[in-house]
């Protein structure tokens, strides 16, 4: 499989820092430190360091049952949830592209979002929900993955409760071992992070959201029907 690359922050200068960045075990690493908590928002980071705390907890009570000192359980029980929560509400499949592994099969990539829009669906918190990246360009390739945001309804207890629907997202894909990269957004809140040059496919657009606030944007099963997989 082609390995892709990963992009260099801005703030990196040093060419020989850039280069470790890249590398598998730079990947590897930044990662499982960061497990794309810089692109949440503050509702979502909350529930994401919840469940870290909670396992962190559950974790130290069971290490700490065999006798050992809290300056190694500590460490120790830390390590673990943090990777847990790294494998189980992070975007692991999305990172092991850039390890030179991963599914490709166009069937099964393209299939995976109407199975996430019926989940989606009819959930009072959400508003919109939208694919960017290789959807929006047409350009399926080897190394693709789904680009998805969840764009809440205005309120905090809405913000929550998508961003809760974000984590499930990302814990099912785990397990269904599909590179996704899903967060959650609201009307005022995210989309600016966004390219400009990537129109929303739409999956679900209860308040026509999207249909207000773009001027191009793609419905997801013409983009089905005409975009096929570059090899």
């Amino acid at each position: 499989m082609t390995i892709k690359q990963k992009k260099i922050p801005n703030w990196l200068t040093n060419q020989f820092l850039g280069k470790v960045y890249q590398s598998k075990y730079g990947v590897l690493l930044s990662n499982w430190i960061n497990q794309g908590m810089s692109y949440m928002l503050w509702e979502e980071l909350v529930l994401k360091l919840f469940f870290e705390i909670v396992v962190l907890g559950l974790l130290l009570f069971v290490i700490s049952g065999f006798g050992l000192n809290f300056l190694i359980c500590f460490p120790v029980a830390f390590f673990l949830a943090h990777t847990v929560n790294w494998l189980l509400n992070g975007h692991f499949f999305n990172l092991i592209r850039y390890l030179g592994a991963g599914k490709k099969d166009y069937k099964w990539f393209i299939a995976y979002p109407d199975k996430m829009r019926k989940r989606l669906s009819g959930k009072k918190s959400i508003s919109s929900v939208a694919l960017y990246g290789s959807f929006s360009r047409g350009a399926f390739t080897a190394t693709s993955d789904l680009d998805v945001r969840i764009i809440a309804r205005l309120g905090l207890v809405n913000t929550f409760v998508a961003s809760w629907f974000a984590c499930y997202e990302r814990f099912l894909a785990f397990f269904a071992r599909y590179p996704i990269d899903i967060y959650t957004v609201t009307q005022t809140r995210g989309l600016e992070k966004l390219r400009n040059d990537e129109p929303p496919v739409i999956l679900i657009d209860n308040d026509d959201f999207i249909r207000r606030s773009y001027k191009k944007f793609i419905y997801f099963d013409s983009i089905v029907k005409l975009c096929h997989p570059k090899k």
